[in-house]
């Protein structure tokens, strides 16, 4: 067990793991030094009787009542159970992530910090906790404190078979209605439940019984396939029965059965996106069963769910979106050449439509903004309301305003223009480049305005991150556990990310709102002119250049907005493309795409707040064409990711 002070209540060093408190703990604990709990502090806490009082599958829930238990022990003079109450705080606040090898991590991430991580308790802690794992009585907490001593010593066997037993029994608590979720739908099969047992078969996996997995996780997990069956929750669905066939526990001509007669069950106003992913679960699982009509029929079938979905939406860019996935899928069929040449006339006559629309959305934000009053606004919202806001927490500034300002303290100052004509250095002092160099009373040209402009936007950078978009984050991940399963409800259906880059952006913008801005930076700035070219393309408009051999090759991000500006301005607006270049493309700026391409983006550049704010930009405009359909495709994908 790591011996060093927790020092803060929400984030740590890297070296210095500082124990996860909950926001009623921050004030008076906040210097409070998570010490070695013994067996015998565990006898004098109530893990025998928790049941009693916590009734909640949501880690987020025991978090808290284990912190008043904790606080309620320390108050009457009860020391060791008030460690062992801490403890048990630490090991329920680790994130989960069920696609990572290293299942457990931090619950967030931020300016180098981070919260606890199970190795922080590894040695003589775990070793206590897989003594005393058995004697809890609560099968969600007995599962994780058994899983995670398991987690950091394999050779402790018997925990691992705990932990199996343990996650089964919370599944059947929770299907037989003795445990429950909140922000649940009344009926539905929650994701959350999914990864319970998923989490049980990579248990299975590592202690080396893939082949002969224990009955009861056999039994638990045909319980869960046919409830997701019944209750046509098809990404429930789809993923227990991967995780079957995996496992050997069911053939793929039985999957492609039971998602084609559960696909063509689902009612007329039931989400077109979910209806697809059974009827891709049917056709891959024919096309692994040999059988190429069933393939075709239910491929078929899915394609018109893409289509169900452009239906729906107004905007002639986004049914051009819509429209080339539906060209895309119907390629993997073969001999439907009439249909596929259907669907790019219809294409064609999209884009043409597409290239007369503007797709700006801008909210005035008041700059002065406080922290507080941030975390005011973002505490009692829901999952889809905070994301829909977070969208527009920050301005795009206006290119013509900006250049005002700078014009009037230019006015303003004699001594303004003598230093103009600044050279900008790399990190070994090189001279990469200058701005224009401009006599008194000159009109400057526009390149000058560009680097002035640097100046006043580091200023608003600083605001907009500090004020705004961490503190909305850090309200966000005291009340959810967000993670790229979220971010897939948005991304997956927004015009601006192209079919197949769905899970990078899902997954960087995760990363982001967890604080993890390495990896949110090296995952969703070099996406940015992929992502602007297939808009454009979208648009009708082409994005390739001939070079001197004939030939063609796409543009990069600083060719499309030197040659692609217009139309680019045209789809985005003027505002939206200048700051792009200035964030991304403009040498003596942040030039980020540039700087991360070349390799020259170090990991303390990532936290600056150009980056921080070039993050949220992404964010907004993955969103962007979204915010005016929000409640009638967004909101129905979040919920559906939520369950």
């Amino acid at each position: 067990m790591n011996s060093n002070a927790l020092q803060g209540p929400e984030v740590i060093s890297e070296k210095k793991p500082v124990e996860h408190l909950s926001p009623s703990e921050m004030d008076d604990q906040q210097r409070s030094v998570l010490e070695l709990a013994t067996e015998n502090d565990f006898a004098q806490a109530k893990i025998g009787g928790l049941l009693k009082t916590i009734d909640t599958l949501e880690f987020y829930v025991l978090d808290s009542q284990l912190s008043a238990l904790s606080r309620q022990a320390l108050a009457d003079g009860h020391h060791g159970a008030h460690r062992a109450y801490r403890v048990l705080m630490v090991v329920c606040s680790y994130h989960f992530s069920i696609d990572r090898q290293d299942a457990f991590g931090p619950r967030l991430i931020r300016d180098g910090m981070r919260t606890p991580i199970p190795a922080d308790i590894a040695g003589e802690q775990s070793q206590v906790l897989a003594a005393i794992a058995g004697k809890i009585d609560h099968p969600l907490l007995r599962a994780r404190v058994a899983d995670v001593a398991w987690y950091n010593h394999r050779n402790l066997h018997q925990c691992a078979g705990l932990a199996i037993d343990s996650y089964c029994q919370a599944i059947e608590f929770y299907l037989d209605d003795k445990l429950s979720y909140r922000y649940e739908q009344p009926s539905g099969l929650s994701s959350k439940i999914v990864d319970l047992i998923d989490r049980v078969f990579q248990i299975v996996s590592n202690t080396g019984k893939r082949k002969t997995p224990p009955d009861i996780a056999i039994a638990i997990w045909k319980r869960l396939y046919d409830q997701a069956e019944k209750l046509r929750c098809y990404p429930s669905f789809d993923r227990l029965a991967r995780l079957g066939q995996a496992f050997k526990l069911i053939d793929w001509t039985h999957v492609a059965h039971d998602a084609e007669q559960s696909a063509n069950k689902a009612e007329a106003d039931h989400y077109a996106m979910a209806v697809r992913m059974a009827w891709e679960l049917a056709a891959f699982a024919y096309q692994q069963s040999k059988d190429h009509e069933g393939f075709k029929r239910c491929k078929l079938k899915s394609i018109q769910q893409i289509l169900k979905m452009r239906d729906g939406v107004d905007s002639f860019l986004a049914k051009a979106s819509w429209t080339r996935d539906a060209i895309r899928e119907l390629r993997s069929i073969p001999g439907m050449q009439k249909e596929l040449e259907a669907l790019k006339v219809e294409l064609l006559d999209q884009q043409a439509q597409s290239a007369h629309e503007l797709s700006v959305f801008q909210v005035p934000m008041d700059l002065d903004e406080e922290r507080q009053g941030t975390i005011n606004v973002y505490n009692d919202l829901t999952l889809p309301d905070f994301f829909y806001r977070f969208a527009q927490i920050c301005d795009v500034p206006e290119k013509m305003a900006l250049h005002t300002e700078i014009i009037n303290d230019r006015s303003d100052s004699l001594l303004s223009d003598l230093f103009n004509g600044r050279i900008y250095t790399d990190a070994l002092g090189r001279v990469i480049t200058q701005a224009p160099v401009i006599n008194l009373n000159e009109t400057p040209p526009p390149e000058w305005y560009d680097h002035e402009s640097l100046r006043y936007l580091d200023i608003h950078y600083q605001m907009w991150v500090e004020s705004r978009i961490k503190p909305a984050a850090q309200t966000l991940l005291s009340k959810f556990a967000v993670d790229d399963r979220h971010l897939m409800a948005i991304v997956s259906v927004s015009p601006f990310v192209p079919s197949g880059f769905e899970h990078i952006y899902a997954l960087g913008l995760a990363r982001f709102l967890q604080g993890d801005m390495m990896s949110a930076s090296h995952l969703l700035f070099p996406q940015l002119e992929n992502s602007l070219r297939h808009v454009l393309s979208d648009a009708g408009i082409d994005t390739s250049k001939l070079d001197e051999e004939m030939l063609q090759e796409d543009r990069s991000i600083s060719g499309l907005l030197k040659n692609r500006r217009d139309q680019l301005e045209a789809i985005f607006g003027v505002d939206l493309i200048y700051m792009i270049d200035l964030l991304f493309n403009l040498k003596g700026g942040p030039c980020l795409r540039h700087e991360l391409a070349h390799g020259k983006l170090a990991s303390g550049a990532c936290y600056l707040h150009s980056s921080i704010y070039a993050c949220w930009l992404m964010y907004y405009l993955v969103c962007l064409p979204l915010l005016p359909h929000w409640k009638s495709y967004v909101v129905p994908n979040l919920e559906s990711a939520a369950l």
